[in-house]
């Protein structure tokens, strides 16, 4: 809803309509992930929320360790301990007939979240719900006011009041509004919901505004405040043509590593229901400035401040480990080299020889991918195979998976590389393709999926090995592991090679499988197989018995009216000659257009 037109965000409610559908249907699953967006929305799940959640859980059947898996879940959010939630566990086992799980699960419940509970009258979570509704339906004024009512009946002002008018809120008015009101003080929660929503809404001019006034106010930043606009800065970065907003969202790092030096960002926290996290710069602020460093215009200019940053964080007693710190400077280092050799160096330095570092899959991908995209003057335009695999070489031995992805990355860079290439890089691409299939083969950590053998297919074709391309196919073709973009692949293959009779095959072959051809299928076969593209297919035309084939095939798909179509459009002289009826298909009752 929040990415189409007006932005509308949802509200607590439409999750929960939402979330209930869910229940009813038993899909946990869908709630689980449904409720980590939420959190990342600015609709936190609350103890409405889990309710449902507990409800999905049970109408799925699902078993004790399930429900355990669930308070893992719930841990990470500022739920609060309510007794009914507890007995709504322990009757829904009961209504199973299962008294000693049913003891298990509320016995669990309590130990882990029973100093949760709320000093305060059964009614306050009560009046907050009814609160959230408010200021998400009719706004902060009318939710004020509500508030003022609840509070005549016993309703305790807290923080937490201040948090609820604020959730939606983008506007610092929406908080001095809120402060005069309710005769409290805001903190860094409430300005940091405010920036928070600005990034959210995509508004970075505002939140940069309503930092600029938290700041006016004299109040000292830290991290949940600065880094919603640190990581949207360096978002925008990557859709930018220049590193300005890099350059942003360092000023904002070094404005909270001044306020909030390495000595005090090593012992201070601040804790949320048992959790500790840093008011300054963490390992996520690192990663994501490093990230975008390593992707900036200008890759040069960050190499000192890289440093910079890693003596930071090594005063703050952060490790840079991890897939996203340690690959950004591993990308650093290869995008600001001035060779392969010198890129795979590189590499090396970065990860280490003895204890080489940990940055799992994510991480390699990225390396693999922005190596085989290095260009350089006065080197070489092909990617460099041997370098690409002594690092999929440390992949293996690190033990991270070889997934189909690493070679077929590859391999579609080298398909691009040939769009256009001379006829002497050609050849080199063909070389190139060859060598990954080569050591595709001798691979024998890897199973190839049909994304992959297609990666293969389309990259033979287009260095012009079309045997190559058709024996990939052929291989497709006996496991049965082919599918609509195999097809397509392969009559473009067939089209640009001239071999109209294999397209013949092709399509014969699916036929006898009924495999249904897609619209893209079509295209390819009658655009490019039946048009005759190329020198030296003049010799090689179809016939009435193509035009047979290509009927009979389309009418199992109820595609008869659009292959008659093309017939008449790419091959006029051909449809000229067919017959009214052609086989038993009436295609062309007393001279008019195709009809089935």
């Amino acid at each position: 809803m929040h990415e189409k037109p007006g932005r509308v965000r949802p509200f607590l409610e439409h999750w929960h309509a939402f979330l209930n559908h869910c229940a009813d249907n038993g899909q946990p699953k869908m709630i689980r992930s449904a409720m980590s967006k939420m959190a990342r929305s600015g609709r936190k799940p609350n103890n409405n929320t889990f309710r449902i959640f507990f409800r999905a859980l049970f109408n799925s059947g699902a078993p004790v360790s399930e429900f355990h898996s669930a308070f893992d879940r719930i841990e990470n959010y500022s739920f609060r301990y309510d007794e009914s939630l507890a007995d709504m566990l322990f009757e829904g086992f009961m209504k199973f007939n299962e008294p000693q799980q049913a003891a298990e699960v509320k016995e669990e419940f309590q130990r882990r979240f029973s100093k949760r509970v709320v000093k305060s009258s059964a009614m306050q979570a009560e009046w907050e719900e009814s609160l959230e509704n408010e200021v998400e339906k009719c706004g902060i004024a009318s939710a004020v006011r509500l508030a003022q009512d609840f509070r005549k009946e016993g309703y305790k002002f807290t923080s937490h009041t201040l948090t609820i008018m604020l959730r939606s809120s983008r506007q610092v008015a929406d908080l001095e509004y809120a402060e005069e009101a309710l005769q409290m003080k805001t903190g860094l929660l409430q300005w940091s919901i405010l920036v928070g929503n600005a990034v959210q809404a995509d508004d970075l001019s505002r939140a940069h505004s309503i930092y600029r006034q938290f700041k006016s106010r004299g109040f000292t930043p830290d991290a949940p405040l600065i880094q919603p606009l640190v990581a949207a800065l360096c978002d925008s970065a990557f859709r930018s043509q220049n590193d300005d907003p890099i350059d942003q969202a360092l000023e904002l790092y070094r404005e909270l590593s001044h306020a909030v030096p390495p000595s005090a960002s090593n012992v201070a926290s601040a804790r949320h229901f048992g959790r500790q996290r840093s008011p300054g710069p963490d390992a996520y602020m690192y990663g994501t400035l490093l990230r975008a460093m390593s992707n900036s215009v200008d890759v040069q200019k960050y190499s000192q401040l890289a440093i910079h940053l890693l003596a930071d964080m090594e005063a703050r007693e952060i490790k840079p480990d991890g897939h996203v710190a340690v690959a950004s400077l591993i990308v650093m280092g290869m995008r600001s080299s001035s060779s392969f050799d010198d890129a795979l160096d590189a590499y090396r330095r970065v990860m280490g020889n003895e204890n080489p570092k940990n940055v799992g899959i994510k991480g390699y991908r990225w390396i693999l991918y922005t190596l085989s995209r290095l260009s350089f003057d006065d080197g070489p335009t092909l990617p460099p195979i041997w370098h690409y695999f002594e690092i999929v070489k440390d992949m293996r031995r690190s033990g991270v998976e070889i997934t189909p992805y690493v070679y077929a990355s590859l391999l579609r860079r080298l398909a691009k590389l040939a769009e256009g290439a001379s006829g002497e890089d050609t050849l080199g691409l063909a070389v190139s393709v060859r060598r990954v299939h080569d050591h595709l083969t001798l691979d024998p950590s890897i199973t190839p999926d049909t994304l992959l053998w297609n990666q293969l297919m389309d990259a033979y074709q287009r260095v012009g090995l079309f045997a190559e391309a058709y024996r990939v196919w052929e291989v497709l073709l006996v496991s049965e592991t082919y599918d609509h973009a195999s097809v397509s692949i392969i009559l473009d293959a067939c089209g640009y090679a001239n071999a109209w009779q294999l397209a013949e095959q092709v399509i014969k072959k699916l036929s006898e499988r009924s495999f249904p051809l897609n619209q893209g299928n079509w295209n390819a076969y009658v655009e490019y197989g039946l048009s005759g593209n190329g020198e030296g297919s003049k010799d090689i035309k179809p016939n009435l018995a193509t035009a047979q084939v290509l009927l009979t095939f389309a009418t199992r798909t109820n595609q008869q009216d659009e292959v008659a179509m093309r017939l008449q459009r790419y091959l006029p002289e051909l449809w000229e000659s067919l017959p009214a009826d052609l086989g038993g298909f009436v295609i062309k009752p007393e001279g008019t257009g195709p009809q089935t």
